[in-house]
């Protein structure tokens, strides 16, 4: 636990009554040598009288910290600031034991003496109220608190009777009743939140106190923007592209594991478990879709037929409401929002390298889902078409500066004014037991806004391994320098070679992470090595307590890059992903576009 009291909040009531109010956080990362000390508080100090520990302990440098008091009234507490209460007047020795998780171990005693109480309490005392506030286990941004965080309040008020009724109340509005509550404040600002205890005597003491919610203002797409949303479900990946004329597309949209699937991922569903991933990418389009375009979606990429980029389906999966087809990641989205395109790598026969629609059954439900939509909802599909920036176009208008190029799909490079060359894969892609690598085969793509540069390319590889090969190092040599980029794959160790990394050197590089071990030393050396700012969706905890987290400007959220109008400069927001709303809680910038 993680004491955030020194933050920002304004306790003033709580210390007028005496009492140690309790902030903490569910891991604790400090100095290298344990000092244990503490300060003791009370309203009194006599018989019957509440006594508090403030823990003031400095020097615990691990994750998880065991804390062990012992009283010296046959009681003891591992919680890390308890209470307790000495019914008997006499001297007590107090002593706190802290071992770290590495072994490490200390100890300090102290005496305090409790005076005998010339007259006894009566049952008919108000409840002394204490409090503590907790961030999430999975939250490594603090302590500060920013929007859309859940925070979870608990009261460890006190009564010499029983404390029978809790209740919360937030900015004067919104109530909340019993001793552990969750509330999330969606706004930034001083908020302010008001504990009310009432004991079985009818009797009810209070306090209110502070809360300062960090964030930032994202304001609304406009025209001459070009907004780029890599969107954080936990279980994928999915990017919405919207260009300055209001054209929109979605690049790729992940669902990797449903029930019964028999995995077991690494992260939960963002911002919950209330709707699948591909719900809520639809969610996520509708809201941020701008007011006065139709609610649709112009051009969707499948950079790839990973379940992770196309979406996952078993016999769980949920049934379409239209066709023969079952509801996962692109075929979930296109249930919700109409799309008016569809690109992919192998429309339409699905063969290469072997018969998709017999290799999984993802693959051949995306077909079915296809086919129907293209026969009964006007859906266009076609195949990705390298070396020319003509397939995605403005739709709105044509008076902005911007193109999207196909530069790679299965082993074709292309761009314009360049002639189209076929990669040799050496070994076969397909071995001798029918096994391959779809990850080599993603669509790459160029979005060029005046002189700001965007590469993305779904799982795209840079070593000869296989079932991997080197698509990075002659790509690279045809993407030349950008401003921002998708990692390739997730940021996994086979990707990101030094090569492409020296012929992109982006000022900003986006890892879209759905995996523990999507996190690789060398790709963040690799790219820190050309000065890259390094963003990332999620991180794990054994990396998120390590040095390595400091390479990154920030560790959870929707990465948003804006460009604003003309291409030349460009920030990075960061949302929310914690909560619907999407609130913004960090901001990056301004870059200079090169």
């Amino acid at each position: 636990m993680k004491d955030i009291t020194n933050h920002r909040p304004l306790l003033s009531a709580a210390a007028a009554l005496g009492f140690c109010l309790l902030c903490c956080k569910d891991n604790e990362v400090t100095g290298t040598e344990i000092h244990p000390d503490f300060v003791v508080r009370s309203s009194g100090f006599a018989e019957g009288d509440t006594i508090f520990f403030e823990n003031t302990t400095t020097g615990t440098d691990d994750a998880n910290v065991q804390w062990h008091w012992s009283f010296g009234n046959g009681r003891s507490s591992a919680e890390r600031e308890p209470y307790t209460l000495y019914d008997t007047a006499g001297s007590y020795v107090i002593e706190l034991s802290v071992t770290a998780q590495r072994g490490a171990a200390a100890s300090k005693k102290d005496t305090i003496t409790i005076h005998r109480k010339e007259n006894p309490p009566l049952h008919l005392q108000k409840p002394v109220i204490a409090f503590s506030l907790s961030l999430p286990a999975d939250y490594y941004d603090g302590p500060a608190v920013y929007a859309g965080t859940p925070l979870k309040f608990t009261d460890r008020s006190v009564d010499d009777g029983a404390i029978t009724l809790q209740q919360w109340t937030f900015d004067h509005a919104e109530t909340r009743q019993g001793k552990v509550v969750e509330y999330t404040f969606e706004h930034p600002g001083e908020h302010t939140v008001t504990l009310q205890v009432t004991d079985n005597d009818g009797l009810s003491s209070d306090t209110t106190f502070s809360i300062n919610v960090e964030g930032v203002e994202f304001t609304p797409w406009k025209p001459g923007y070009l907004d780029i949303h890599h969107i954080n479900t936990g279980r994928g990946d999915a990017s919405f592209f919207l260009f300055p004329d209001g054209t929109n597309m979605l690049f790729d949209a992940g669902d990797k594991d449903v029930p019964g699937s028999g995995s077991n991922p690494d992260f939960a569903i963002h911002p919950d478990g209330s709707k699948t991933p591909g719900e809520w990418i639809a969610d996520y389009l509708t809201r941020f879709i701008p007011d006065g375009f139709p609610r649709k979606i112009d051009y969707t990429v499948v950079s790839h037929f990973h379940v992770d980029h196309l979406g996952r389906i078993n016999n769980n999966s949920p049934r379409s409401a239209y066709g023969n087809y079952q509801l996962g990641g692109i075929t979930q989205v296109g249930e919700l929002i109409p799309m008016s395109k569809i690109i992919d790598r192998d429309y339409p026969t699905y063969q290469f390298p072997v018969d998709l629609s017999d290799d999984r059954d993802d693959i051949e439900n995306y077909i079915r889902f296809l086919r129907y939509h293209q026969a009964n909802r006007g859906m266009e599909v076609e195949r990705i078409a390298v070396g020319i920036s003509s397939q995605i176009v403005p739709v709105h208008s044509t008076s902005y500066d911007f193109r999207v190029t196909n530069l790679y799909a299965a082993g074709e490079f292309g761009t314009d004014g360049r002639e189209n060359h076929q990669h040799t894969f050496s070994p076969p892609l397909v071995n001798d037991k029918g096994e391959w690598n779809d990850n080599p085969l993603s669509i790459a793509l160029k979005i060029e806004y005046g002189p700001f540069d965007y590469y993305t390319g779904g799982d795209i590889t840079g070593q000869e391994s296989w079932p991997d090969y080197d698509i990075e190092t002659p790509l690279g040599k045809r993407i030349g320098e950008v401003d921002a980029m998708a990692v390739n794959h997730h940021g996994y160790k086979d990707a990101t070679n030094q090569n492409f990394v020296n012929a992109l050197t982006p000022q900003v590089a986006i890892q879209q992470t759905s995996n523990t071990n999507h996190v690789n030393l060398g790709v963040v050396s690799r790219l820190k090595s050309v000065g890259a700012d390094l963003y990332i969706s999620n991180i794990a905890q054994i990396y998120a307590v390590s040095a390595i987290a400091r390479e990154y400007k920030s560790l959870e959220g929707h990465v948003v890059i804006r460009v604003y109008e003309g291409g030349r400069t460009f920030d990075v927001f960061v949302l929310s992903d914690r909560v619907p709303s999407a609130p913004g809680i960090k901001k990056f910038g301004p870059y200079q576009c090169r």
